[in-house]
């Protein structure tokens, strides 16, 4: 697996319309892209202190939040109902919502990287709906196992901005993914820190969270590793 690092979106989006084999190679999984500074410092804390915000306004578990229409705040801790084991928590926004006007810069900017690779797909695909989430997987152990994504959840590329750096923000673990020549699996926290996006087929390459500071005492949903994703989900598999 190659991890390309591009320094712009610009040049991401230069290499992507000149070089059919590097979007080939994101497509079939042999590729990893990281886009430098795709997000500013000030559109990362806005996201952040959302999450934030609706965490200390929800109730434990699967809690709803309303601020207009439908928004949910969702602690996910080792749930049955899971499909991947998890210990995150995750704010998830849609288009009518009234809320994502506060992060409407950097939910743009991912849609513009989602453009560039899925052209009109992206806009509209039959009963998939878009879909903004932050995540935060928190000191005290915050994690996701290792996982790839069914074909038909989710459409097209993702794309996730990094809303933390390792050695700021937390000390150990991180989002991984397996190369498909060996066992051996990519630490992409090296490659990148907050503000910086990540493009890659969750459909065709393992990923997972390692454990976020796991011998750290917990401090609930307001320290950790924080991620924002644009995505185009079936609408039942939205809830």
């Amino acid at each position: 697996m190659t991890v390309e690092i591009f320094p712009s979106a610009g040049d991401f989006q230069d290499s992507i319309m000149s070089d059919l084999s590097f979007k080939t190679g994101l497509q079939n999984g042999s590729n990893v892209a990281i886009i430098k500074n795709l997000l500013t410092t000030a559109e990362t804390l806005r996201c952040v202190r959302l999450h934030q915000a609706l965490a200390i306004e929800g109730d434990q578990g699967w809690a709803s939040v309303r601020r207009g229409c439908r928004d949910n705040y969702r602690e996910i801790k080792h749930n049955p109902l899971s499909k991947v084991d998890q210990f995150c928590s995750r704010s998830i926004f849609f288009e009518w919502n009234s809320c994502i006007k506060k992060i409407t810069d950097a939910v743009s900017k991912i849609t513009g990287i989602k453009g560039i690779l899925e052209g009109d797909g992206f806009v509209e695909k039959n009963d998939h709906f878009f879909q903004a989430a932050i995540s935060c997987y928190p000191v005290g152990g915050g994690m996701m196992a290792p996982h790839i994504d069914p074909l038909d959840t989710f459409f097209g590329l993702h794309v996730i901005v990094n809303l933390s750096t390792r050695g700021d923000d937390f000390i150990e673990g991180g989002l991984k993914v397996k190369s498909n020549e060996s066992d051996d699996f990519i630490d992409i926290e090296k490659y990148w820190r907050s503000g910086d996006a990540i493009v890659f087929n969750a459909s065709a390459v393992l990923h997972s969270v390692e454990p976020i500071d796991a011998a750290e005492p917990s401090l609930g949903f307001l320290r950790g590793r924080y991620s924002l994703s644009v995505t185009m989900n079936r609408f039942q598999d939205i809830n």
